[in-house]
């Protein structure tokens, strides 16, 4: 318990676990016996959402977002995996490893 209260003290994952669920706990009994205007309830929430699962294709617009980052992140790692094995070859070092040339000279008088 000690640890808790320390700078950069280590605290066991139990302990951590334990108390992101307190808060979590905590947060979620404020917004449900606490409602401020700001936000809508837990229960118009929780409509909202089976309202978009049910009849607006949430699952289907994520499932279309996820597959669409995968391949983005697939064609990235390829390029980059590309490149890295380019760089490692002597005959693309002139092209990849070329020197910036300077786009003016000091000239001498």
């Amino acid at each position: 318990m000690k640890s808790l209260f320390l700078p950069n003290g280590r605290v066991p994952r139990t302990t951590f676990a334990l108390m992101a669920a307190a808060q979590g706990a905590v947060l979620l009994l404020l917004w449900l016996f606490y409602p401020l205007r700001l936000f809508p309830s837990l229960s118009d929430v929780l409509r909202a959402l089976a309202d978009l699962v049910s009849t607006q294709g949430l699952v289907q617009e994520l499932w279309a977002s996820m597959t669409t980052a995968l391949q983005a992140l697939g064609a990235a790692t390829v390029l980059a995996l590309l490149i890295s094995y380019l760089t490692a070859l002597p005959s693309s070092a002139p092209w990849l490893m070329r020197p910036p040339r300077c786009a003016t000279s000091p000239s001498r008088a």
